[in-house]
């Protein structure tokens, strides 16, 4: 998923799930021009709501594209960690090296250009891991290198045990977090966990059930289906009823049961195509750089709104849902273009750099482990 540090895996991979990669990035992208637009004086809607408009339920489900595309992406990552022995440490200082240096870059472009900007804003900029400024990325740091110690425990259980832990950990953490909000302390960590348990089962224990096509094709609409339903529910009555009037993004969450069936049962589709094509899997390879672009802090609170807001001026007449589908298409091109530029000047220093820091790292972690070793 977020492969950095060594781009050559891309090559072997199969390019159905790098499309698909590519396809929940461009999710993930449309989302987050739908809430910039929901923002904007000038765009009186508010996705939340109930509303009569038919482009205005499609804008609500526009936003929690968001929501899908990111559980797409965390289960394509999955389905490759569940295949791995060991934690490469040099990926995720590559990774740390890549969100510093883009977020610090696009910092002083903003400061040759805006005179002031708030001190917090700046020393976010400078710590965009620590404070999470893109939260996925940060999370992903997080979870990363623990997925070899979960790993151990689905090789080292039993199929029963394993089935066990997935299905109370999913009813607990997906189910529960459809139908309810924030029960048993959900957290991004967690739900993750609880993702990848279940995709661990249903990778090594139902090859038959993930490979056939026809199930999958059911399952999904199924889901996708009893979403749009609910969605067209929640919209019915929250025009009559007060108390539903904002709750029109209640099933399409982060936590939703919908969203993880779809993005399984598209996995499973996408990595049942079997093609490979080296200009599909060279594209999937930007999307974390993408996604780290089109939703920088600076990018997403001054430029997106600003140009968006032109554009919605310039272009007067035309369908809001046109105007943020073109938007977003134009937005992730323009990211695209800027990652494979950033990609090509800055990959062999951020080799260098990452060597030179691994072997610091390890040095360090070497002395201070055979240290604390000796201590009785």
């Amino acid at each position: 998923m977020l492969v950095t540090a060594n781009k050559a895996p891309w090559l072997k991979r199969n390019s159905g799930v790098e499309l698909l990669r590519t396809l929940s990035m461009f999710l993930i992208v449309l989302a987050h021009i739908t809430q910039t637009a929901s923002d904007l004086p000038s765009v009186p809607i508010d996705v939340a709501t109930a509303s009569h408009q038919l482009s205005h339920f499609v804008l609500s489900m526009f936003y929690m594209f968001g929501a899908w595309g990111n559980i797409i992406f965390f289960i394509i990552s999955a389905w490759f960690l569940l295949d791995s022995k060991e934690v490469k440490c040099k990926k995720l200082i590559y990774l740390v090296i890549e969100v510093w240096v883009l977020s610090v870059s696009i910092l002083a472009c903003f400061l040759l250009f805006f005179n002031r900007l708030p001190l917090t804003i700046i020393v976010k900029c400078f710590f965009p891991t620590l404070f999470a400024n893109n939260w996925f990325v940060t999370a992903y740091i997080l979870f990363y290198p623990f997925h070899t110690i979960l790993n151990s425990i689905i090789y080292g259980i039993s199929q029963r045990k394993l089935l066990s832990i997935s299905l109370i950990m999913f009813f607990l953490y997906v189910i529960c977090n459809t139908f309810g909000k924030k029960l048993f302390f959900p957290s991004v960590l967690i739900f993750w966990i609880t993702i990848y348990f279940t995709m661990g089962y249903i990778k090594f224990y139902l090859p038959n059930l993930s490979n056939n096509r026809k199930i999958n094709i059911c399952m999904f609409l199924v889901a996708i289906l009893s979403l749009l339903v609910l969605t067209c529910l929640n919209n019915v009555l929250g025009l009559k009823f007060s108390i539903l009037h904002n709750q029109m993004l209640y099933w399409g969450g982060n936590y939703s049961f919908f969203w993880v069936i779809c993005a399984i049962t598209l996995l499973n589709l996408f990595r049942n195509l079997e093609f490979r094509s080296k200009f599909v899997n060279k594209i999937a390879s930007y999307m974390l750089l993408v996604y780290l672009i089109h939703e920088n802090l600076l990018f997403r609170r001054y430029i997106r709104p600003l140009w968006l807001d032109e554009y919605i001026k310039y272009i007067q007449g035309l369908n809001i849902l046109a105007i943020i589908f073109l938007f977003a298409l134009f937005v992730f091109i323009l990211s695209l273009i800027i990652a494979i530029v950033f990609d090509n000047c800055f990959k062999n220093i951020f080799d260098t750099l990452t060597a030179k820091i691994y072997k610091v790292i390890k040095r360090f972690y070497s002395l201070g482990e055979s240290y604390i070793l000796l201590l009785k």
